[in-house]
């Protein structure tokens, strides 16, 4: 939709906006992708599309910041059942923490995280901020990305813009999906409202946390270095993301020894998911214990390690991420291999 009024450049503004995704299957890759599902109507015909709306920015309502917790409210509506805003509001709900470098909440120069923190605490959610610096783990962005677009939750990313002139920018972008081979990430797909929605975006180093995409291609950026990110949750989930991620360290070292029991390496994922997700996931799956592991109280949000084989899972372990510390296991899932083991 384009909006009946301009930017400073003259140019009409694109509003609410509902693309197609890229197909979920390339040759053996994979793409994965949070959305909303939105009823409408053309002409009376009834449509239903799953996507994640999309705007450019407005600056007399809300610059990139804003736009980035418009967007990331559609999904959170189905999973968490918030209210849904319009971007004015938004940027409303954000200002009330008051942004010492700004002198004027309207027309919007931009929100600081703390005020994005805000936003989301208004509307009744938790969100947890993973920073980043020199001393990091090679995965530790790729294994985030996947773990919480796995329960459909945006991801906001913190971005440092670099020109060659050596000016600087801050932006903020939502990671709307991911392109995977082998259950590894090769690419991320984000809503960026200066470039547009489910732009292609490469890393740039092997820990993710420089990027490449529009900016350095088409608008003759240096650099695009990923500062921080922040994930809206509810108060539930406790546990956060660096105690879990501990776990994830410890079930990767153990991952040696699974693979000598097969034809190719078993390699762990952490992934979040809510209870009704995992039941309905493992309903149709090959189980020990299937019937004792359907009817067992599990907690409503869990983090779980999960070692696959060919593709296929092969063990859960399962934390309640109710708790602040995964300090046991909360249960173990053994599915039944398609897979034969290696002969001896």
């Amino acid at each position: 939709m384009i909006k009946p009024i301009h930017g400073k450049k003259k140019n009409r503004l694109i509003g609410r906006t509902l693309l197609k995704t890229y197909p979920f299957t390339d040759g053996e890759d994979e793409r994965h992708f949070i959305y909303d599902r939105h009823n409408l109507s053309i002409y009376g015909i009834p449509l239903t599309i799953e996507s994640l709306p999309f705007q450019t920015q407005d600056l007399a309502v809300g610059a990139c910041a804003s736009i980035a917790c418009w967007i990331s409210q559609h999904p959170l509506i189905r999973v968490f059942g918030i209210e849904k805003n319009s971007l004015y509001e938004v940027t409303s709900k954000s200002v009330t923490f008051p942004n010492a470098q700004s002198d004027r909440n309207f027309p919007s120069e931009g929100l600081p995280l703390i005020q994005i923190k805000n936003y989301f605490n208004i509307i009744g959610l938790e969100s947890e901020s993973i920073r980043f610096n020199s001393y990091l783990y090679k995965d530790m962005v790729p294994v985030a990305i996947k773990a919480y677009l796995n329960m459909n939750l945006p991801i906001i990313a913190a971005l440092n813009i670099r020109s060659h002139n050596g000016t600087e920018g801050y932006h903020a972008v939502v990671i709307s999906g991911y392109r995977s081979s082998g259950g590894k990430i090769k690419e991320l797909y984000i809503h960026d409202d200066q470039i547009g929605p489910y732009s292609r975006t490469t890393p740039e180093n092997e820990n993710f946390t420089s990027w490449k995409n529009e900016w350095i291609d088409k608008y003759d950026k240096k650099e695009i270095n990923l500062l921080a990110l922040i994930i809206p949750i509810y108060s539930k989930v406790r546990m956060k993301f660096g105690s879990i991620y501990s776990s994830y360290i410890e079930a990767k070292n153990l991952a040696p020894q699974f693979s000598e029991k097969f034809d190719t390496s078993v390699e762990p994922e952490l992934l979040l998911y809510t209870l009704n997700k995992y039941k309905k996931e493992i309903w149709n799956k090959k189980l020990e214990n299937k019937i004792e592991i359907l009817m067992k109280p599990f907690p409503k949000y869990m983090w779980i390690v999960r070692y696959r084989d060919h593709n296929e899972p092969y063990l859960d372990i399962i934390y309640d991420a109710t708790m602040v510390h995964p300090t046991e296991e909360f249960s173990t899932v053994r599915y039944i291999p398609e897979c034969t083991l290696k002969s001896v």
